[in-house]
C-alpha cells in the first residue's frame, strides 16, 4: 500500500482508505478543474482498496493506467 495509507493504517486510523484518498482529493484541488478534482477522489478510494488488497505493486499499476486514461487516452483539459 501506499506511504500515507501505510503510516495512517499503522496508527490503527479507521478509515485510513478514506483519509488517504481524501489527502489525493487535496493535491488536485490546486488544478481548479472540478471534474479531475472529483475524479481524483473516486480513482483515489479504488487505488487505496487496491493497495490494501494487492499491495503496492497493484496500485502502482492501477495509477499508471490511470494516468494513461487521463493524459492519453481521454485528455482532461
Amino acid at each position: 500500500m501506499g506511504g500515507l495509507q501505510g503510516l495512517l493504517r499503522e496508527m490503527n486510523l479507521d478509515g485510513h482508505v478514506l483519509v488517504a484518498s481524501l489527502m489525493y482529493f487535496v493535491v488536485h484541488v490546486v488544478t481548479f478543474n472540478p471534474i479531475l478534482v472529483i475524479a481524483a477522489f473516486i480513482v483515489g478510494l479504488m487505488l487505496g482498496v487496491v493497495a490494501e488488497k494487492m499491495g503496492i505493486v497493484g496500485s502502482i499499476i492501477g495509477h499508471t493506467l490511470w494516468l494513461e486514461l487521463i493524459l492519453v487516452i481521454f485528455p482532461v483539459r
